[in-house]
């Protein structure tokens, strides 16, 4: 067992020292944070625990854990001086002896025995090489080996940038084949550009030497994490599935070759930051089966979860895991969807509407409410058919008349006249916004409390499911159309269109007597089940259909998919009931999903737990206290 100490102050961790030499069974080295180079990291072999001092308040903030990728990385303050038994205990020692860390055998293992001291072996041949110079870069710290290449840790120089570098072995070099396999391998990975998944920076072929430089990763990648025992708590697991989830598709749907994701291709920096290794590929290679993959990462991510606190999640993969229907990244990122989706302590809410003092009245009116809905029927769908070959106006506003309307149990509130959008907002129009805002101020329609991170308002999985719609595609399994809603938005996106169009959200009053009218009726069309929209639900499912053909989910008026085909965000937001001072944004409405098994009603009210929440079954509408027809250029 070998233990490295490092602080910045000399003396400062002699407590430390001496606390841990009254221990056995240890190795143990110290060094100053300035005495530490990598070259000296490079000889000192296996450490097995790396115990870095905080020693000042003045102190630089920075971690070493990135020199430590092997060896498990502790901080230690000062301030714990008068408790460096219980911290020993807690990090290192049980019941005295110091814990046993060794390591399971990794999917891709290396044992490499350095040789730095002979300088003769051609630098292809040495992995260990620490100040090589290939070009711009020099090696300072080997990592890995394979059957046709060895991967470094280098500085380069011009810039001083640690990157990672690849390089093709000293004895294939001469090989074509080889050399060709290596350059369609780089231009597979240097084709990914996605935000979790590691950048390639440039080829290079220099002086013989054929490689490639990429984004180094930092911190713990999953197998070594769970090697230790480290445990994830809810939100940490979610998110870890959703970018795990998001770069396989954004390879599978932008057809880019790529090898099974494993263990220790997922990386945990020191900040929390997810990030993917690049598995990109050439063509034609063989690739294991996506739901043995998927399998595979959910049976040892759930070893992260702490099975106390996060039971739900636990089910959730171990049932992912054992279940036939879910074999694809599209499967599981709906599964992970739907689990996400309306999790807030005061979720689905749902208010009975008011009752009929003559029920009697209302059974006896059923059969002639029946026979109206069928000449209906017959109706719509004449009309669906003229649809089709006329213009529509995906534009279009409805007024909703001011006064006295039933809002949720009962309740008498007024309200002034608006105009709402007769469809929700479609991905055509949202791309007219994202073209506009790129050559304006987008400050100019940020909300005031938007997050300083958040620089944009593309959506989740833009570029996939636009591409999708523009090429007649399916996205995640589903068919979709430009004129199908927009998805993956957060509230904050929602609010930026709206203000770009000169609008705004509907509140959830506003939206409530959108669809309910002055009466309060339970569903768009009325009180009674609609023949039309069952079949929708059933026989015609689609999860996103072009908001202007749900003619069966249409108020009187013409306000078309309030119960489908996304729920839609509001401007209410709702105090949190755990949380003082914490306040949670409505949603309202039905999607194509949740009323598979019941339709919506309109009184259905959802929270969820912030405003950047982002969801394949949310979308929204946009709302005018003046009559749109009026404003001449109200969107720039």
């Amino acid at each position: 067992m070998t233990i490295l100490i490092i602080s910045s102050k000399k003396g400062s961790a002699k407590p430390l020292i001496n606390a841990i030499k009254s221990h056995e069974n240890y190795e143990l080295i110290y060094f100053d944070h300035s005495e530490l180079t990598s070259s000296l990291i490079s000889s000192l072999g296996t450490i097995d625990i790396v115990i870095d001092v905080k020693d000042s308040k003045y102190q630089k903030e920075y971690s070493c854990s990135d020199l430590f990728n092997d060896s498990k990385y502790l901080k230690f303050s000062i301030k714990n001086v008068d408790d460096i038994e219980k911290w020993l205990e807690k990090n290192i020692y049980t019941e005295g002896t110091i814990l046993n860390l060794t390591k399971k055998k990794t999917f891709r293992p290396l044992t490499v025995k350095e040789n730095s001291e002979d300088e003769n072996i051609p630098l292809a041949n040495t992995l260990s090489a620490t100040g090589k110079a290939i070009g711009d870069y020099e090696l300072i710290r080997f990592i890995k080996s394979d059957d046709e290449t060895e991967t470094h840790i280098a500085i380069q120089r011009s810039i001083n940038r640690k990157v990672s570098l690849t390089l093709l072995k000293q004895d294939l070099s001469n090989s074509q084949d080889s050399i060709n396999r290596f350059r369609e391998s780089v231009r597979a990975k240097a084709s990914v550009s996605n935000p979790n998944i590691v950048a390639v920076y440039e080829g290079h072929e220099d002086q013989g030497k054929i490689f490639y430089t990429s984004e180094l990763l930092s911190g713990q990648n999953i197998e070594t994490a769970i090697n230790y025992g480290l445990k994830l708590n809810n939100l940490q697991i979610i998110k870890l599935l959703k970018i795990i989830i998001e770069s396989q598709l954004y390879l599978k749907v932008n057809q880019i070759s790529h090898t099974p994701l494993e263990l220790s291709d997922i990386y945990i920096t020191p900040d929390e930051t997810v990030r993917i290794a690049n598995t990109a590929t050439r063509k034609n290679n063989e690739i294991l089966s996506e739901k043995n993959s998927i399998s595979h990462l959910s049976s040892n991510i759930s070893k992260l979860i702490d099975e106390d606190s996060n039971s739900k999640i636990l089910f959730l993969l171990t049932d992912y895991k054992s279940s036939n229907h879910f074999s694809t990244w599209e499967r599981f990122s709906e599964a992970i969807q739907d689990y996400e989706d309306f999790q807030s302590p005061i979720s689905n809410i749902n208010f009975n509407e008011p009752k009929p003092k003559n029920r009697l009245l209302i059974f006896g009116l059923t059969t002639s409410i029946f026979v109206t809905f069928l000449t209906f029927i017959y109706y719509f769908k004449k009309q669906n058919i003229q649809n089709i070959t006329t213009y529509v106006n995906f534009d279009e506003m409805i007024r909703v008349g001011g006064g006295e309307f039933i809002y949720q149990k009962g309740e008498i509130k007024t309200l002034p006249t608006f105009w709402i959008d007769k469809y929700e907002t479609t991905i055509s129009q949202y791309k007219d916004f994202l073209d506009a805002i790129e050559t304006q101020n987008i400050n100019n329609y940020d909300h005031p409390q938007q997050p300083k991170e958040k620089t944009n308002h593309k959506p989740k999985y833009w570029d996939q499911y636009y591409n999708a719609a523009s090429l007649g595609k399916k996205f995640m399994g589903h068919s979709i159309t430009m004129n199908s809603p927009v998805i993956f938005v957060d509230w904050w996106d929602a609010f930026a269109y709206a203000k770009w169009k000169g609008r705004r959200l509907p509140t959830e009053e506003e939206w409530e007597k959108s669809g309910r009218g002055k009466n309060g009726n339970i569903y768009p069309w009325g009180n009674n089940v609609n023949v039309n929209f069952e079949k929708l639900r059933t026989e015609n499912y689609s999860k996103w259909k072009s908001v202007s053909l749900i003619i069966e989910d249409k108020t009187k008026e013409g306000i078309t998919g309030l119960l489908g085909n996304v729920t839609e965000w509001t401007m209410t937001v709702e105090q949190d009931p755990e949380i003082i001072g914490k306040y949670l944004p409505v949603v309202r409405g039905g999607n194509s999903k949740s009323n598979l098994e019941k339709v919506t009603q309109l009184t259905n009210r959802y929270a969820l737990k912030n405003r950047n929440h982002r969801s394949s079954s949310i979308g929204f509408r946009t709302l005018s206290e003046t009559d749109p027809t009026l404003k001449v250029g109200s969107v720039k």
